[in-house]
């Protein structure tokens, strides 16, 4: 759908009902050239309901129209400091001629080409050139105009733009150069660290590896000691239980075998956790050794799909996720964390193995 094109009478009336104000800063930056012990006449137009921008406490201003009846305050004035809308550039112009006051005033620098501004010819005007181009807030028939932001269109801000450039105009403030340029705001500079290395980023990489193995056997050591204490706890509980002559008389005489089995419960339990090395649990029917080591072996390594899925393992948490799921399917849930140790320590011996003998077979060749 194209845009309906505008007449002639509209054009004419939309840009008599246009007006440009500029923005805070356009006032901020020339403060410094303000005198400090002058009473300044504040004519600076910030928006059509907000008539003059206020000036800091350390000036002595009064806001009043530049077109004032004769006033006080209006002849006691020193300097005038005016912006008003650009397409009352001339009339603004006659009226500071007819003044003959010190004054600043913004305008576009195409101004200085016009028939009115001629009549300053020897007036010694002086121009002081902004750091940067001005930004202007558009009203529209008194509606302040804005813009969505692209990224979040929750988020709304005024048209800050203009495709003219601005001088700041002055008369009687004796500036010591004719034309004067504003220094550029000294921006920041973020220090850049300089990027790592491939040789840093793997020494890096190693190192975090380190501390995550580290940190996984102090947990792991920690969560035994708690269990092998409680476990210790519990024989000795037990044992004082079974070496007790009342209790063990009855429990023979009621159900002999809940005794046995509580106890070799026990025993097995610390032939697992807390040395499995130094004890063992003989099945009475299959008379066969059980030790964290042989279970490790028998359902682990003994296992092609279960190392498959080990060797897949990219990261500590998915190997230890994996070693979990093993170990609750023998049972043997809690030897989860020593199962991950031993198969971590397993593969590693496996690749020193490995490149040992590459590094054999090269010295060879």
């Amino acid at each position: 759908m194209t845009a309906k094109m505008m007449t002639k009478e509209e054009k004419k009336e939309l840009a008599l009902n246009t007006k440009h104000f500029a923005e805070a800063k356009a006032l901020n930056n020339i403060l410094k050239y303000l005198p400090k012990n002058k009473l300044i006449w504040n004519c600076w137009e910030e928006t059509p309901d907000i008539k003059w921008q206020r000036l800091p406490a350390n000036f002595t201003s009064v806001g009043m129209d530049l077109f004032a009846n004769e006033c006080e305050e209006r002849d006691n004035a020193e300097l005038i400091l005016c912006f008003r809308e650009f397409g009352e550039s001339e009339r603004t112009m006659d009226r500071l001629l007819e003044l003959d006051i010190p004054f600043i005033t913004l305008l576009p620098t195409q101004k200085i080409g016009t028939k009115y501004m001629r009549k300053w010819a020897d007036k010694k005007l002086q121009i002081i050139v902004p750091n940067s181009r001005v930004k202007f807030d558009r009203y529209v028939y008194g509606k302040l105009e804005v813009q969505t932001n692209k990224k979040d269109p929750s988020k709304k801000a005024p048209l800050a733009g203009a495709n003219f450039d601005c001088f700041y105009y002055c008369y009687g403030l004796n500036l010591p150069n004719d034309i004067t340029f504003m220094e550029e705001e000294k921006k920041e500079q973020k220090s850049k660290e300089p990027k790592p290395s491939k040789a840093e980023k793997k020494s890096k990489k190693a190192d975090e590896t380190v501390d995550l193995f580290e940190q996984a056997s102090k947990r792991v050591a920690e969560e035994k000691d708690a269990k092998i204490a409680e476990l210790e706890r519990q024989l000795e509980e037990m044992k004082r239980l079974l070496t007790n002559p009342v209790v063990t008389k009855v429990a023979e005489e009621v159900e002999p075998e809940v005794v046995t089995k509580v106890a070799e419960e026990v025993v097995t339990t610390v032939a697992e956790e807390v040395e499995p090395e130094a004890y063992m649990m003989k099945v009475k029917k299959t008379k066969k050794t059980v030790t964290a080591t042989s279970l490790f072996e028998k359902h682990i390594l003994g296992n092609k799909e279960r190392t498959k899925e080990l060797n897949r393992g990219y990261n500590y948490d998915m190997r230890r996720s994996s070693m979990i799921n093993f170990a609750r399917e023998i049972n043997r849930e809690h030897l989860s964390d020593k199962f991950l140790i031993m198969w971590d320590e397993y593969t590693y011996e496996k690749r020193c193995k490995a490149a040992a003998k590459a590094q054999q077979t090269k010295k060879q060749l």
